[in-house]
């Protein structure tokens, strides 16, 4: 598999098939195939991603309230995700155990993560505020890497991690010398 893409054409042909082609013409992707898929998840991953800390810099600059609007950010996705589970036809039931395991990481990960993220960028620049969070793949690899029965990442993982976090540090860098320049 490809880890860079070079669009060297993108041709619609009858029957609604895109290919991306390579400069060897062979498709690289092609309209609903699973690399298709992926390269769309992956790209809807980043916009919303991307762009998380700067829509919550724009409500708390607009006056929102950090709890509300934290809150009510998480109406639309609750709503997708069980739009998503109704779809799939499964059951719903969740058994007591697992009920009480999703209530505590879901307070966690909403008032520990988001809300203190929001509370933070009333004083911190979404940027910074964004990279901190990309650090967590590399708190998290630490703590499993510490405890004995969790899963330590493989040395690709620990590469991809050295790569994720040599680039965090060249955002910062770049990020330093532009409020340098700009005084």
């Amino acid at each position: 598999m490809r880890l860079i893409f070079i669009l060297r054409e993108c041709t619609i042909q009858a029957g609604y098939t895109a290919h991306i082609r390579s400069f060897e013409g062979k498709p690289l992707v092609t309209f609903g195939s699973k690399r298709f898929k992926v390269v769309v998840a992956m790209l809807v991953l980043y916009i919303v991603w991307g762009t998380t800390y700067l829509a919550i810099k724009v409500g708390l600059d607009a006056g929102l309230p950090p709890a509300l609007f934290a809150g009510v950010r998480q109406i639309p996705a609750a709503a997708i995700m069980f739009g998503l589970a109704v779809l799939s036809r499964k059951s719903l039931r969740v058994n007591p155990r697992d009920l009480r395991t999703s209530v505590i990481v879901g307070l966690l990960l909403i008032v520990g993560g988001q809300y203190f993220t929001f509370l933070a960028e009333q004083t911190v620049p979404s940027g910074i505020s964004a990279l901190i969070v990309a650090l967590l793949p590399l708190w998290i690899a630490l703590a499993e890497s510490a405890f004995p029965d969790m899963q330590r990442p493989g040395p690709l993982g620990w590469l991809g991690l050295a790569v994720g976090f040599a680039g965090l540090g060249i955002l910062m860098s770049i990020a330093k010398s532009r409020r340098l320049v700009q005084g």
